[in-house]
């Protein structure tokens, strides 16, 4: 019931974010992108990196990483500030270790700025990367089609999954109920949705079998966020990455396919339209 009701608040809301002022380059949907790091980045932190061992809050200038990307995409579009952000605050994450590690005679300095630059990357670069598609040629378009195939992989992997893979279920060890049949399903129904998206819908220019190549790896790289996100709450010894989204968990566990899948999507998309 709960996610339900997440769907029923969530969906409407995020729509609303991707249309209004959608001809601002998105300014809505880029704040919501803005609102996600800043959480993602303290459920990454708090609840999930800080279970092995103190985490920097150098982790938190993550949120200038999508900001950068934005701005970069304004104003000087080929610059790469986003790279130039990443590695200062990387940097700001090392420097700290020079002041705060004789604590414990510097014993924890890489355990540390190596988890300080986990929680930087994961989610606050990904989100940055998501960034572009607000720029992409018919970006709207581009943007549903994004949630579309992600959403779809997650939604088609639990229906056939239920429906079919009853037998054929811990392919994944992290991960033990999912299926091989909703692995299958998740991966297959979405790639055919993208191949004839072009033909369904003239707002998208790529062909037949450019749209089987993005879909089918956008939807991999979906299914492979998914995992990724168990593996890091295994290894912290959490069931869930937070509360910010009722009847899901945290923000990372309904984001996680999102922004894994997010950078390939982009990618792909750029090269077939030649931008």
């Amino acid at each position: 019931m709960q996610r339900l009701i997440t769907a029923l608040i969530g969906i409407p809301l995020i729509v609303a974010s991707i249309l209004l002022f959608a001809e601002h380059n998105h300014i809505c949907f880029f704040i919501v992108i803005l609102a996600v790091t800043v959480i993602g980045t303290y459920e990454m932190k708090e609840n999930i990196l800080s279970k092995k061992g103190p985490v920097g809050n150098a982790a938190y200038l993550s949120v200038l990483l999508p900001l950068a990307e934005y701005i970069d995409q304004v104003f000087y579009k080929e610059e790469g500030l986003v790279l130039f952000t990443l590695a200062i605050i990387i940097g700001i994450g090392f420097m700290v270790e020079i002041f705060k590690s004789p604590e414990d005679g510097f014993t924890s300095a890489l355990d540390k700025s190596a988890r300080t630059t986990l929680a930087t990357i994961y989610p606050g670069f990904f989100t940055a990367l998501v960034t572009k598609i607000l720029f992409l040629p018919e970006s709207t378009a581009y943007i549903v089609l994004y949630f579309a195939l992600v959403f779809g992989t997650d939604s088609f992997a639990y229906f056939t999954g239920m429906a079919f893979g009853k037998n054929n279920k811990g392919i994944f060890k992290v991960s033990p109920n999912k299926s091989l049949a909703g692995f299958i399903g998740g991966i297959a129904i979405p790639t055919i949705f993208c191949a004839l998206a072009p033909t369904l819908f003239d707002v998208y220019h790529f062909s037949t079998m450019q749209g089987v190549i993005i879909g089918l790896m956008t939807s991999i790289f979906a299914c492979t966020g998914d995992l990724i996100e168990s593996t890091f709450k295994r290894s912290a010894g959490v069931k869930d990455s937070g509360v910010a989204v009722p009847g899901r968990g945290g923000m990372l566990d309904s984001l996680d396919s999102l922004m894994i899948a997010g950078p390939i999507y982009i990618a792909l998309v750029e090269i077939f339209l030649g931008v």
